[in-house]
């Protein structure tokens, strides 16, 4: 039989030494790996950070087109149901409202235009009153000048 120092020496030799070998190279691989698993997980997490930056910017983006679709398709609703309405509104009055809009544009042209003929017979009057003032005055013009020169003045009527 051996003794327990030789037992615990063979112990040692076939026991210890490999699980502590194999520890070691356990420990020296989870070393490694961590030390690469961290910079891996720095990296994934710049990069997780980036990408969600962008997926942020992408959501703003995607948030505004859809806002802006939204409006696209409000308008073309409300065009719709304008058409619609002005078709049930056809139907109910019997008159077709273009005929309507026309007649309302003629109108308001006549109108317009009476304004603007009223616009010019007043400055045809306004000029006439003008043109009769000027002439008054050239005459009172005409006949100081020739009180002033001891001349005569005679009225002298155009051929006209």
């Amino acid at each position: 039989m051996s003794s327990l120092p030789d037992i615990a020496k063979n112990a040692q030799k076939d026991v210890v030494v490999p699980v502590s070998n194999k520890i070691q190279i356990v420990r020296d691989i989870v070393q490694e790996n961590f030390k690469s698993v961290k910079f891996t997980l720095n990296g994934v997490s710049s990069n997780c950070s980036s990408s969600a930056l962008n997926v942020i910017k992408m959501s703003e983006k995607v948030d505004k087109a859809l806002a802006e679709i939204q409006s696209v398709k409000d308008s073309i609703k409300t065009i719709t149901d304008a058409s619609d309405s002005k078709a049930v509104l056809q139907e109910l009055t019997g008159v077709r409202l273009s005929q309507v809009e026309d007649h309302l544009i003629k109108e308001i042209v006549n109108v317009q235009y009476k304004t603007v003929e009223v616009d010019l017979q007043t400055k045809n009057i306004s000029d006439a009153r003008t043109c009769a003032t000027g002439a008054e005055y050239v005459g009172r013009k005409d006949r100081v000048n020739s009180a002033k020169f001891g001349g005569v003045y005679t009225e002298q009527k155009g051929a006209g």
